[in-house]
């Protein structure tokens, strides 16, 4: 009887294709496309490894816009963390609000995007799911779009975003 230690995956090789990622990052243009939408919130995204480069740490400050002239509302902080899921076999992510909420999402590449199939729950209890497609540009910009399949029962227009990384943390 001998004993000996497998090989295993820790999903870091499976992450690599996300590398892009890491960085602080801003939205530049999230003006809503329907004339009727309400003004979009700032966000500012910053991410970053965890030690083992086993998961993508994404960290999001999302600050609503001010309605006429008021002062906005508190800013809404969002955790999320991407990593390989060796029981599904694919990158999954986690993400938890600082209002309550959470959700997950599965992870899948296609061709110069990335399509997360996210599903959450509301602080009230309702559910949403979306249709999330980021797009890197090979330098330093990303459009996010957000293709909502339902909100609680309510539809909810397509989100649309660039994102660019800010100056000092060039892209890996």
């Amino acid at each position: 009887l001998r004993e000996a230690q497998l090989p295993g995956s820790t999903g870091a090789a499976q992450l690599t294709a996300l590398d892009w990622m890491v960085g602080d990052w801003t939205v530049v243009d999230n003006a809503p496309t329907d004339p009727k939408a309400r003004a979009r919130p700032a966000m500012e995204v910053s991410v970053r490894w965890n030690a083992g480069r086993t998961f993508l740490l994404r960290d999001m400050k999302i600050t609503p816009a001010a309605a006429d002239g008021a002062e906005p509302a508190g800013a809404l902080n969002v955790v999320q963390r991407i990593g390989w899921d060796p029981l599904s076999r694919q990158i999954r992510s986690w993400v938890f609000s600082s209002d309550g909420g959470h959700g997950e999402a599965f992870w899948s590449r296609d061709g110069n995007s990335w399509i997360a199939r996210t599903s959450a729950v509301l602080p009230d209890g309702s559910q949403t799911a979306a249709l999330n497609v980021y797009t890197y540009d090979g330098k330093d910009r990303c459009t996010w779009q957000s293709f909502h399949t339902h909100a609680g029962g309510e539809q909810l227009p397509p989100v649309n975003m660039t994102m660019i990384r800010k100056p000092g943390r060039p892209a890996k």
